[in-house]
């Protein structure tokens, strides 16, 4: 996970907070964002580079806490839900077994799964034949 953009943005946005000791990221003046690190204030103007999210190294440490704290309250939200109203996917099981997870009837679905079509034909590819640990890296994956 330490490639999913929207991860990475919400570690960064945090660290600006942090930075500027806000609470809110509105509340930035443009006198703390001109105190900012270039390649953080950078990341608060209409447009910027994406690779200053995507390349900048993070502290796998603390962005392993981020993903930790962010699946803690995605499950106690999910608590709300009535248990026969969803279900569990695993990275690891769509690894796996694609096809097995992409075509299963979601609970209390009224409509039967998808046996043609997009479903029918996921696939996931790795770069040695093995998974999940040859799923760590894509075809065609810079590293």
């Amino acid at each position: 996970m330490s490639r999913h953009l929207g991860l990475r943005m919400i570690y960064l946005l945090r660290e600006i907070k942090a930075r500027s000791g806000i609470e809110d990221i509105a509340d930035l003046t443009e006198t703390q964002v001109r105190s900012l690190p270039p390649e953080l204030s950078a990341l608060l103007q209409e447009r910027f580079d994406p690779a200053l999210v995507r390349d900048r190294a993070l502290p796998l440490r603390e962005f392993g806490a981020l993903w930790s704290e962010l699946i803690v309250q995605g499950v106690e939200f999910l608590g709300c839900v009535p248990a026969a109203e969803r279900t569990t996917l695993a990275d690891e099981d769509l690894v796996d077994t694609p096809r097995k997870e992409l075509t299963g009837s979601p609970p209390s679905s009224a409509s039967p799964p998808s046996r043609d079509g997009w479903t029918a034909r996921a696939h996931w590819s790795t770069t040695d034949g093995a998974a999940p640990q040859g799923s760590c890296r894509r075809p065609n994956s810079p590293d």
